[in-house]
């Protein structure tokens, strides 16, 4: 004769390990560290900090290039986002994203720093 509280049991774990697992990919996806600073940045910031003739014409510092960021690194990160939230320079406040949020611009920001080497 089977044991029904063995097939209950079961069961409860096998829910139990789909929600850890869901729960987990639903929390990697809220984190910062998801992509989302570098979807903001290849979107809105790329097309000026990625180099080429826009970055040449603005003069953005471009990502990667240590050398043209050393004098932003100076100053420190947090101004670095603030900078990016209220423009400098030719930049635009957020960079001229309107739709963007404190977060997503700081999450570029974050982006662009993990892709200079300091």
């Amino acid at each position: 004769m089977r044991n029904p509280f063995l097939a209950f049991s079961l069961i409860k774990k096998t829910w139990l390990f789909a929600v850890i697992i869901l729960g987990s990919m639903m929390f990697q996806g809220l984190y910062a560290g998801n992509g989302m600073g570098e979807s903001t940045y290849n979107e809105h910031c790329s097309g000026c900090h990625g180099g080429g003739f826009l970055g040449w014409l603005s003069g953005a510092p471009e990502i990667g290039n240590m050398e043209e960021w050393k004098p932003f690194f100076e100053k420190g990160v947090e101004k670095m986002k603030a900078n990016a939230l209220k423009g400098v320079g030719r930049m635009d406040p957020k960079g001229g994203c309107d739709k963007c949020s404190d977060e997503d611009v700081e999450m570029a920001v974050d982006y662009i720093l993990s892709k200079t080497p300091q």
